[in-house]
């Protein structure tokens, strides 16, 4: 079957069709429906890769952007007694109705009253300067289960309140959680319909308390009001800000200044350009918006000296939402300094960590031209910084989550996790007061960086970057990655045992044939995310390592990393390994032995995207080798095109290979992210059902400047409303 296509390519085209076995057999016993999430490019790009040009031959504004902050896009894989069906379809929150209204060449587009309203790729978020920001819902698929309901679904992005997602037909049904139940991580009288909401990736649910927990944080007064003073001169003449931002980074490179000095000056600019240059003082109603920032800072301060701020938020099916804000032990609100793309939870136990990926507002405005690459480069030199080479973890009590109460104090973990990590699980079973966390450590590498179509290579002939990989998420680890077990005293936030597998421990143990962990990523086990039990003590762990890729190695990613403090291999053998490359890696550690007890190495061009463990038909919990891992593939031919393949693996018996090959027609996929399988896939009557029409009509009436409400109101109603 032939579904070839470029590296990056994704189709946005809904599926409906039957699995083909393309090799071996398709088990008989594997059985319910896998979700794999993913993005799958903007509204004007009809998929991936993101175009050079546009129809016109004009450059493409969103050339080079990430393809992290595309649509969208959930493929379901069901099986039933040895038959196979593949459904897949956009995923479509009432933002992305705008989105399409407002896409090149549309009407909208072209209409003066929607001046500014298009959306655009701002980095790592897609905003439109007019109307907020847009959640594609392309992170995660989260299952959970009430009573006698059937499981039900959540996509999620992080910047983003969660979806309700018919678990059969795919459809978008209800966020969670009322627009004002929710703190957006923009100032409340800069009230755009479409709001900044920071939050988690993974919400946690569980099945023995009937309990769905997320969270929402906010960043400062004045990061925000910063960076939405940029948004408000972007509206007003984005080429004279674009042309004074240029002459102040070429005045401080005459001057001859330190690079700290230069970080400075940009980000100053970013929150308070008027003091760069008293044209932007006379061009952009300053006056208006010095006197409304001078009085919200006042107001704001009289009640709190920050808006820093982390809440948890429960939901157990009923009509709204509980919530509590997290203070740490000195009793001041918890400030998240990178983001909270997971959190996970105990018996007694909810556990939260500002994980490594650098993915908050205050990185919106850092990438405010993304279509000239000069400015871009200059920006992203003088603001990026690597992630904390470590973790800050807290640690909260459940018991203390009591209605009523307004807040409740964490206990923050001594010196947090030893290496940087976005994803972790948990053990259910919390014995004595301890918590056993099974961390995935993805070692000095960036996952909120992309390959920008200015990267050269990062090896001698420092060439530019081939235009295959460009939008690519920047994989070019700068150390081996670690798979930590933690065993951690609740009570006091010490550690009880650290413990780490890492594969090679050192240079000279490495062997082209040994599983590895480099670029360690997603993992899955039976009874992830399951909604009928929760796993007491995990035992086996499933992991995909996607090695080293001298191509996604970029000059700009080793100097970031390359004083990188946890360092186990040395530089000039990270640099000898990725050149030589290493392959993807499926492998299975046991958490008791803490070794590597079975994996599978891919052949190089295989590229093992997402895994999800799915349990074999009358199997028990307590058998947890008993089952498939169901993977998604991206397979490079000898022409250099690529292949889209499902791959199933016995869980007992990695090193046998794949059992079963499947594939379909029109199956086209980029970066599939997370998953999730559930025994059954049903529709629904929801009981909980959010009116998105009239909270987006409350929203828009609470616009401050009269024109640009009329303006709002009268696209909302044309091309938003009828679709929701």
């Amino acid at each position: 079957m032939n579904n070839s296509a470029k590296e990056l390519s994704a189709s946005r085209e809904s599926l409906d069709t039957a699995l083909e076995v393309i090799e071996g057999q398709l088990p008989t016993d594997l059985y319910g429906s896998v979700y794999f999430n993913s993005s799958v490019g903007s509204v004007n790009s009809g998929g991936l890769p993101y175009p050079k040009t546009k129809a016109n031959g004009k450059p493409n504004r969103e050339y080079g952007t990430p393809i992290m902050n595309g649509d969208g896009y959930l493929i379901k894989l069901s099986f039933d007694q040895g038959k196979a069906h593949l459904k897949s379809s956009l995923l479509m929150p009432p933002c992305y109705f705008a989105d399409e209204a407002l896409k090149e060449g549309s009407e909208a587009r072209k209409n003066r009253s929607f001046k500014n309203f298009a959306f655009r790729n701002f980095g790592i978020s897609r905003m439109s300067l007019m109307l907020g920001a847009r959640n594609p819902c392309n992170t995660a698929v989260v299952p959970f289960r009430f009573k006698d309901q059937p499981i039900q679904l959540l996509a999620t992005y992080d910047v983003g309140r969660p979806y309700l997602v018919q678990p059969k037909s795919l459809n978008i049904k209800s966020p969670l959680g009322k627009l004002n139940e929710w703190k957006a991580g923009t100032p409340a009288f800069l009230n755009m319909p479409f709001k900044l909401i920071q939050s988690t990736a993974h919400p946690a649910f569980d099945p023995e308390t009937e309990e769905l927990f997320t969270v929402n944080f906010t960043k400062s007064v004045q990061t925000m009001l910063g960076s939405f003073h940029m948004i408000e001169m972007l509206l007003e003449d984005e080429q004279l800000v674009k042309s004074r931002l240029i002459q102040l980074i070429r005045d401080h490179e005459r001057s001859g200044d330190n690079h700290f000095s230069l970080n400075r000056k940009v980000s100053l600019f970013f929150s308070e350009p008027e003091r760069f240059d008293p044209q932007l003082t006379g061009r952009f109603r300053t006056r208006f918006w010095n006197w409304l920032k001078h009085v919200v800072t006042r107001w704001l301060k009289s009640y709190t000296s920050t808006r820093d701020g982390v809440e948890i938020l429960r939901w157990d099916g009923g009509a709204s939402l509980d919530r509590w804000e997290v203070l740490d032990e000195d009793g001041k609100p918890l400030s998240i300094i990178q983001c909270m793309h997971q959190i996970s939870f105990s018996k007694d136990y909810i556990v939260l960590i500002d994980a490594s990926f650098k993915f908050s507002l205050d990185l919106l405005v850092s990438n405010p031209f993304p279509g000239d690459f000069e400015i871009d480069r200059k920006i992203r030199d003088i603001l990026s910084r690597p992630m904390l080479s470590y973790v800050p973890t807290y640690i909260v009590r459940r018991a203390d989550l009591q209605k009523g109460v307004k807040s409740v104090r964490a206990i923050k973990v001594k010196d947090g996790l030893p290496v940087e990590a976005v994803h972790f699980s948990m053990d259910y079973d919390n014995p004595d007061g301890k918590i056993t966390l099974h961390v995935a450590h993805n070692s000095a590498s960036c996952l909120a960086e992309w390959i920008r179509p200015y990267d050269k290579s990062a090896f001698p002939s420092h060439q530019a970057v081939s235009e295959d990989i460009v939008s690519m998420f920047a994989l070019g680890d700068m150390d081996v990655g670690r798979i930590g077990k933690y065993v951690i005293d609740a009570t006091s936030g010490d550690f009880v045992s650290k413990d780490q597998i890492i594969s090679p421990k050192a240079s000279e143990q490495y062997d082209e044939k040994m599983p590895h962990t480099f670029g360690l990523n997603f993992h899955t086990y039976r009874g992830i995310y399951d909604t009928h039990k929760n796993v007491s003590e995990i035992k086996n762990i499933f992991w995909q390592s996607y090695g080293l890729d001298s191509r996604l190695l970029s000059q700009f990613i080793f100097d970031l990393y390359k004083d990188y403090p946890n360092r186990l291999i040395s530089l000039e053998d990270m640099m000898r390994f990725t050149q030589n490359g290493v392959p993807f890696c499926l492998l299975r550690t046991n958490t008791d032995s803490l070794a590597i007890e079975d994996y599978y190495l891919f052949e190089a061009g295989e590229n093992l995207r997402s895994l999800q463990f799915c349990p074999k038909k009358g199997s028990t919990n307590e058998e947890d080798l008993s089952g498939y891992i169901v993977t998604l593939m991206a397979l490079k031919q000898a022409d250099d095109s690529f292949e889209h393949e499902c791959w199933i693996f016995d869980a007992s018996q990695l090193k046998s290979g794949p059992i079963t090959k499947l594939s379909a027609e029109g199956l086209v996929f980029s970066n599939t992210v997370h998953s999730a399988w559930i025994n059954e896939a049903v529709d629904y009557s929801y009981g909980y059902l959010i009116d998105q029409k009239k909270e987006l009509e409350n929203a828009v009436n609470g616009i401050i400047i009269g024109s640009r409400k009329r303006r709002i109101n009268k696209f909302m109603k044309q091309y938003v409303y009828p679709n929701i």
